[in-house]
């Protein structure tokens, strides 16, 4: 089925959503914190640090985005109550390519899972984004998703999407998004 156009975490078992951290619109579950750390004494900032804690009944999950300037490191803490899936999405707005790279070898993304690779988003007109995982629990998988009708990205068709199965307990999915040379 069609999925959210944003960036985010989805928490699910089965057909049912525990937690969203991008739901494009609030839930009377959603308690969201933000915080913004500056560099100690002041002085010039190398990067911009922001924590963001959604907590629902079935999952918390504390978000941590670092805003230097080459690349944005997203790290999602998982703490779930039960069994689920972890997805995380990555929309192209408008016509894109998605490239997966794995042992040096770069290959179109289709709509069937496979394992993680670095991934790379080039948009119609050479513009893009790369993405690259540095921490995935095994068993990951990568795959296209058609985008579900949003006003605000009437143009997205595609998402990546990262599926990753979690037990109970912690988990961790960090990587780095950083722009495409065109």
């Amino acid at each position: 089925g069609a999925t959210a156009t944003a960036f985010g975490l989805r928490v699910v078992r089965g057909a049912s959503v525990g937690l969203e951290t991008q739901p494009g619109r609030a839930h009377p579950l959603q308690r969201v914190r933000l915080a913004v750390t500056a560099p100690p004494g002041g002085g010039v900032r190398r990067s911009v640090r922001t924590v963001a804690v959604v907590d629902r009944p079935a999952a918390r999950a504390v978000v941590t985005h670092v805003f230097a300037p080459d690349r944005v490191r997203v790290t999602y803490r998982l703490l779930r109550r039960w069994r689920a899936a972890a997805q995380v999405r990555f929309p192209a707005y408008g016509d894109a390519t998605f490239l997966v790279t794995r042992g040096g070898v770069e290959e179109a993304l289709g709509t069937t899972p496979v394992p993680v690779g670095d991934l790379r988003v080039v948009l119609a007109d050479g513009r893009g984004y790369r993405v690259q995982f540095s921490r995935v629990s095994s068993g990951a998988t990568l795959r296209l998703v058609a985008a579900g009708a949003a006003a605000s990205a009437p143009r997205t068709r595609l998402t990546a999407f990262l599926e990753v199965p979690v037990l109970r307990g912690a988990t961790t999915i960090s990587y780095d998004l950083l722009p495409s040379a065109r």
